[in-house]
């Protein structure tokens, strides 16, 4: 490994600091009145950055939360900072039981050129319903960079009017839908997420204990369902965007994005275990809901997935709300040059010690 340090000394204070992790090298020259220039060589020769931040240093965070509107976010000069992506969760399904709604993709990434004139979008979650109203989220973009919106899980049941039944599968996304008996999981997107876990058939009688699977995480993918217990949802990431440190104490160091929704047991009484929702804004699997964003539902601004909504009756399907998913996220952080940045829904600022700060 060979490195250049480059930097004038002041008085009592050092040139530059040098610090090292597993793979990489870092020198960080500074100079209060000329501002700090680090240099980070990895050992394999191939990944060479570097990051300036002038006399004014600190961080600029902006959170794009609202949906479905198309921004820019505009720099006069070239920084390097850091993104992330978050889609739309799917909704999850519904029935006599159903899988969970498959989380929205996730895409973090380090050291990204920020220059010029870039557009942004927030997907927004799926909406749920009953049976007959499942939809995948919506993606999130930023540039050309896309994190698919989740998909939704598969719902079985019985038409107490008709006596018909139905089913439907789970459908694939930044994050698959969780599958049902008979009908398979959705995949997920690779680097975004992971597919849902697949359905189990039931013990008593031949179908009650049906279960439904979780639908995937960010993290992980959702859980197989068992006979009589449904599957949680996969496990969202953790991302260190919003990690900062006020007074000293560790604040806000770590959110989770793209928690998958928890699915749902065909019972025969209320012992049956239903789906936990992943951690990262997953819905938890409930029976006999009547609101899309009522308990089963996804965290916005996670991409979360919706948990499933069952019935142990025909006669209470239209009782059986699969959850929404959870809106999308947009985060944008990058180093401040002088106040007065805008362009986010929220904007946080912080000096180099990462304390907040007021322009």
């Amino acid at each position: 490994m060979s490195f250049l340090g480059i930097g004038v000394p002041k008085p009592g204070r050092p040139a530059f600091n040098v610090s090292r992790d597993a793979d990489a090298l870092t020198i960080a020259v500074r100079d209060p009145e000329a501002g700090r220039f680090g240099v980070s060589c990895r050992d394999d020769g191939v990944s060479l950055w570097a990051m300036y931040a002038a006399a004014m240093s600190g961080f600029v965070i902006h959170l794009f939360t609202v949906t479905g509107i198309e921004r820019t976010l505009s720099f006069s000069g070239r920084r390097y900072g850091r993104v992330l992506i978050v889609g739309g969760g799917g909704s999850g399904g519904s029935g006599y039981y159903g899988g969970g709604g498959g989380a929205g993709g996730v895409v973090y990434l380090d050291n990204v050129l920020l220059q010029g004139n870039i557009t942004l979008a927030v997907g927004d979650g799926a909406i749920g319903g009953q049976w007959d109203t499942h939809s995948s989220g919506a993606g999130s973009r930023f540039g050309d960079i896309v994190a698919y919106g989740g998909g939704f899980g598969s719902g079985q049941g019985v038409l107490a009017d008709i006596a018909t039944p139905f089913a439907y599968g789970a459908a694939g996304g930044g994050s698959g839908g969780g599958g049902t008996f008979g009908h398979a999981a959705g995949v997920g997107t690779t680097g975004q997420g992971h597919g849902g876990g697949e359905g189990a058939k039931g013990t008593l009688y031949g179908y009650l204990g049906d279960s439904g699977g979780g639908g995937g995480g960010a993290q992980m993918a959702g859980e197989d369902a068992a006979s009589n217990r449904a599957g949680d949802g996969g496990a969202g990431v953790q991302c260190a965007i919003m990690h900062r440190f006020i007074g000293g104490d560790e604040y806000g160091a770590y959110d989770y994005y793209g928690g998958g929704g928890g699915g749902v047991v065909k019972p025969h009484s209320y012992a049956y275990v239903n789906g936990a929702g992943g951690i990262g804004g997953g819905g938890d699997g409930a029976w006999l809901q009547t609101d899309p964003e009522g308990a089963n539902a996804g965290v916005d601004g996670t991409g979360g997935g919706g948990g499933a909504g069952g019935s142990y009756h025909p006669g209470h399907i239209s009782d059986a709300y699969g959850g929404s998913g959870g809106s999308g996220i947009v985060i944008v952080r990058y180093p401040r040059i002088g106040f007065g940045d805008t362009g986010g829904d929220e904007v946080i600022y912080l000096d180099e010690n990462e304390n907040v700060v007021t322009p």
